[in-house]
């Protein structure tokens, strides 16, 4: 065709198709290259070419479906290629390709046979098994999971895991009937039911079902491989609409469509998008794999190569059955391995390969996989051997100029020898896009081992988005030491709820304010970034109206305090969010996750977060990575891609949350105590025990683990048996024993006495105690009016009456009050026992105890402070 041929002679050539099918397909490939594809391309048909049209339409000994196909290879595709003129020019170099070798293939034992029948006699694969069609749901499930599938004596269906042979009796769910049998022998009553009842010719229902299972699995085929042997019957389909009536090969479940060839188009379209995708996202790759992979169907069926596939299978699965424990496994492989031999039978000896059973289809697929897909497309030679053919096919990294250039033949074709133009043939189209977020997804998350084999990658593909907020972590746990150093303790709930974080902000000393600003802008844009992801705090619900909130300075301080109740459940659930996220990075992508070093919360720097790029998404920074140095003409470099992500989280360490819990002053145990109360009868903690204590736990670290132990304790009792009292034996087990026996606590406490003598009888009692040793100074931040000292006189008469005081009542009330001394609404001269007389207790109101009295009358309220100081003091000798 390159050399202008005479009317004369292509009447000639075109005579011979009728009886030439090899002449046939050479016509059409020439055809494809050189009237076609101008014109699909859009540079237009050469004037030369029009007379080859021409001869096409007027040569009477063509049979209709030639003479149909050679138009469509001529450029009249009547619009059904879809997508880029890049991507119009694959398909249709592909089609022709596909055709040329169908022409041959359907009257010989080729891997392509089966296909080719479908393109060139419709009707004669109706009841054929025809690759990649979907199969029956019950045997999907069979294929999974082995057993087999039987029927009631009413004709209901059940199904036997395992083995698929049954070993009880049970009744059926329908109609009651007995079910089943005992020792793997079926009851006579019962009968084995048909397990595949898959539909036979082509039976895709829709283009949905088609494009909507992205990740297709069929019988034995890997996603990759079913997508690519899916596009191939699509395309065999397509032409055969186009040159053909092709209603004969669709099965009845199928609801026609208007236009047969409009619905091939667009599910070849739907295929090949797909697998583009599986296979990084790169047209030339994927053109580069369809050519390759037609070049090896048109081979001779190798049955004897099938049948050592298939038995290759099967030891690999024998193998992995003696690894595996449990019945269920060993069943389920038992059916896999019956299967493939039952595949093998039905291809031994064949020679006939223009139609398949479903054990022949099954054996096709196997064998099209393993013994020509896999090698091409799913394994790590792949980069390679496409790279090999791009070079073969006309060189690495050429574009669209080249390959344009050649379609518009500026150097006339028949001035070359035969030599010097097979050697400048055009280009496999090379277009390589740039490298998005769907198609790495796409290409990491197809590999048939991306979990192990990309591991980081994977993890961060996963997480990227919650990853996001990681880089605010430091500063969310700086607040949260900030906001718990300074207001723990000395403020009441409804304090914290009426100051705002602007306000708290803005009466800092200029000194510290800056440090407490930064860590609040890391704090609203950690939750702000995160918020949709954090809906539970344990096990406890997070209200809506809390996750919707966005921060700002606006907010009240009570809602970026972290507490376990109420609207401070954000910012706790918040902190242990991040610290989870980030640890569930590190130990993904570490090598060995018991080598990797634990770190504080409290000291983490942004040098130990697993923070990607400079970015604010790892997607960002891994895209631009890819593009920059892992994407070639043989696709994405995934395994550079992982080694960068393993460096760039390499060395992070494992973070233990740690931060100061925050208590608004008069809830240090509220809620609890108040069930303790009910559930065991509490009393006096001994003073001789009280001060033994005081000694033993001077040190506060000592102090404060005996109160987390505590605080463990009281939240069990209270949430224990119901709301009645647990009765005196409980109330009389001592601390260490419950903690030992019921708690399983290993953890020893920090002191003799607390071991041998506080009772869960003491428990509020030791609480108290345990809140004076580990309080900071509630009076901090009292205003200067009520922090006077007292005078000698005052303090010997205050020291004189101190033994007569309840101080497990009157130190708490005591710093309650400070709550309520933060701005100056009351006088300093008031007396100091008229306020206190109606501070609350759990005894009812300090003035009505009976030793409130001894209260001297000449401490003012300017003397509060001072007054706390000297009881505490006198509460530890």
């Amino acid at each position: 065709l390159g050399t202008n041929p005479t009317d004369q002679a292509l009447a000639g050539l075109l005579k011979q198709c009728e009886c030439n099918a090899g002449v046939l397909g050479g016509l059409v490939a020439a055809v494809a290259q050189e009237v076609g594809l101008p014109a699909v391309s859009g540079v237009g048909v050469p004037k030369w070419a029009k007379g080859v049209q021409s001869a096409i339409a007027d040569c009477a000994d063509l049979p209709g479906p030639t003479r149909k196909m050679l138009h469509f290879f001529c450029g009249e595709t009547g619009g059904l290629l879809q997508g880029s003129t890049g991507r119009k020019i694959l398909v249709f170099r592909w089609l022709a390709h596909l055709s040329a070798l169908s022409l041959t293939a359907a009257s010989q034992a080729v891997w392509l046979t089966p296909v080719a029948v479908a393109m060139l006699e419709p009707a004669a694969v109706r009841d054929s098994f025809l690759p990649s069609m979907p199969m029956d749901a019950r045997a999907a499930m069979s294929h999974i999971l082995g057993g087999g599938w039987y029927k009631c004596p009413n004709g209901h269906s059940y199904y036997v895991d395992a083995c698929g042979r049954p070993t009880e009796v049970l009744q059926c769910p329908e109609c009651g009937a007995d079910i089943g049998g005992l020792d793997h022998e079926l009851l006579e009553s019962n009968r084995k039911g048909t397990e595949d009842e898959s539909p036979s010719g082509y039976s895709v229902s829709a283009y949905n079902e088609n494009n909507l299972d992205r990740f297709l699995h069929l019988r034995e085929l890997s996603p990759l491989a079913a997508r690519m042997l899916r596009a191939l019957m699509h395309g065999t389909m397509l032409i055969s609409a186009v040159t053909r009536d092709a209603r004969p090969a669709i099965n009845e479940i199928v609801d026609l469509p208007p236009s047969l060839p409009e619905f091939f188009s667009q599910q070849l379209a739907s295929d090949l998008s797909l697998a583009a995708e599986l296979l990084g996202g790169a047209d030339e790759t994927l053109a580069v794999c369809l050519h390759d992979v037609l070049d090896a169907l048109s081979t001779t069926v190798d049955v004897r190569g099938l049948s050592q596939a298939l038995d290759k299978l099967s030891s690999d699965t024998a193998v992995a059955e003696d690894d595996e424990e449990g019945d269920g496994q060993a069943g389920a492989d038992a059916a896999v391995l019956q299967r493939r031999q039952q595949y093998k039978v039905s291809v031994r000896g064949k020679q006939d390969w223009r139609q398949l059973t479903k054990d022949a289809r099954a054996a096709w697929e196997i064998g099209v996989q393993h013994l020509y897909l896999f090698p091409r497309l799913e394994t790590a030679g792949r980069d390679d051997r496409v790279a090999a053919l791009l070079k073969k096919w006309g060189g690495s990294g050429m574009r669209a100029g080249p390959f344009l250039a050649d379609l518009e033949e500026r150097t006339p074709p028949e001035l070359l020898a035969a030599c010097e133009r097979i050697a400048s043939l055009p280009l496999v189209w090379s277009f390589q896009p740039e490298l998005t977020q769907t198609s790495l997804q796409k290409a990491v998350f197809s590999h048939p081992d991306s979990a192990t084999r990309f591991p980081a990658l994977s993890a961060v593909l996963r997480l990227h988005q919650r990853m996001a907020s990681l880089r605010f972590l430091p500063q969310v746990m700086t607040w949260a030491n900030l906001v718990a150093s300074r207001f723990s303790r000395r403020m009441t709930l409804e304090q914290a709820r009426s100051a705002t974080v602007r306000s708290i902000l803005a009466d800092l000393p200029e000194t510290e304010a800056p440090k407490w600003q930064a860590a609040f802008a890391g704090f609203c844009a950690a939750w702000n970034c995160s918020r949709q992801w954090i809906t539970h705090f344990e096990c406890q619900q997070i209200p809506k109206e809390y996750t919707e909130r966005t921060m700002s300075d606006d907010v009240p301080l009570s809602f970026t305090a972290h507490t376990e109740k109420d609207e401070g459940l954000i910012a706790f659930a918040l902190q242990m969010w991040l610290v989870e996220t980030h640890n569930a990075v590190v130990e993904i992508t570490s090598a060995d996750s018991s080598r990797v070093p634990r770190l504080s919360s409290r000291l983490a720097q942004f040098s130990d977060v697993c923070v990607f790029g400079k970015g604010h998404t790892a997607i960002e920074e891994l895209i631009t990575f890819a593009n920059d140095r892992c994407v070639g003409d043989a696709g994405v470099d995934l395994l550079r891609l992982e080694r960068h992500v393993r460096a760039s989280t390499g060395g992070k360490p494992i973070i233990a949350l740690e931060v100061p819990r925050f208590v608004f002053v008069g809830d240090e145990h509220a809620g609890d105590l108040g069930v303790l109360s009910t559930k065991v009868a509490q009393r006096r903690l001994p003073p001789s025990v009280a001060k033994r204590l005081r000694v033993e736990l001077a040190s506060k670290s000592s102090a404060d683990a005996c109160r987390r132990t505590c605080q463990v304790v009281l939240s069990f009792l209270a949430s224990t048996g119901g709301l009645g009292s647990l009765g005196e034996e409980v109330a009389c087990m001592s601390l260490s024993r419950y903690c030992e026996t019921v708690l399983l606590l290993s953890e020893e406490l920090p002191s003799t006495t607390v071991a041998s003598e506080v009772l869960l009888c003491h428990l509020e009692g030791f609480l108290t105690l345990l809140d004076s040793l580990t309080a900071d100074d509630p009076f901090a931040s009292v205003s200067s009016k009520y922090r006077e000292d007292l005078t000698p006189d005052l303090e010997q008469e205050l020291l004189a009456v101190a033994a007569r005081f309840d101080l497990q009542i009157l130190l708490p009330a005591l710093r309650s009050l400070a709550a309520s001394l933060v701005e100056e609404h009351l006088a300093a001269s008031e007396a100091l026992r008229d306020v206190l007389s109606y501070v609350s207790s759990d005894q009812g109101d300090i003035g009505a105890q009976p030793w409130f009295e001894a209260v001297p009358l000449g401490l003012e309220l300017r003397h509060a402070r001072a007054v706390h100081l000297s009881l505490a003091a006198s509460y530890h000798v």
